[in-house]
């Protein structure tokens, strides 16, 4: 995935799948409601709107995976943040080089507060159980770089 900006969203808005029919938009509260129309790209590309997708399809299957890693909040705030804040990333890092030896192609990213999310995209739809058993497992494989950390 490289490129503009617009065509970054473009790839990551064609490998999302999930439902077709409804979509999450996250008010100015910060609480996400469902929309029941299909999400489309403009509204995906809207940097106004905050928008989530529900991504398990109907059929139980899903295109993609996220871990979320975060620092635990009993560790915030901390003068230590900036610490905190490159573990987190080494932290996104090693799941993304593990995921890469594997085949498995992520994308990571600054979750925008505590964190990183790495997004990993699948060429076919698998069950929801299976992607599940592969994070957890990978996530337990790979163990965190420290205590302060959640993923």
């Amino acid at each position: 995935m490289k490129g503009t900006l617009q065509e970054v969203q473009a790839d990551i808005f064609s490998a999302i799948g999930g439902r077709d029919d409804v979509y999450a938009l996250q008010n100015h509260k910060g609480k996400y409601f469902p929309i029941h129309k299909p999400l489309t790209l403009q509204i995906y590309q809207d940097p106004s709107k905050t928008v989530g997708v529900y991504p398990i399809n109907k059929a139980g299957y899903v295109n993609f995976g996220v871990f979320d890693i975060d620092i635990l909040k009993q560790y915030l705030p901390s003068d230590n943040r900036e610490e905190l804040d490159e573990l987190t990333k080494k932290q996104a890092l090693l799941l993304q080089t593990e995921l890469q030896s594997r085949g498995i192609s992520s994308v990571v990213e600054f979750s925008g507060s505590k964190g990183y999310h790495v997004w990993l995209f699948l060429d076919e739809p698998v069950p929801v159980a299976d992607m599940y058993a592969m994070l957890s497992n990978l996530k337990q494989e790979i163990g965190l770089v420290d205590k302060r950390l959640d993923v």
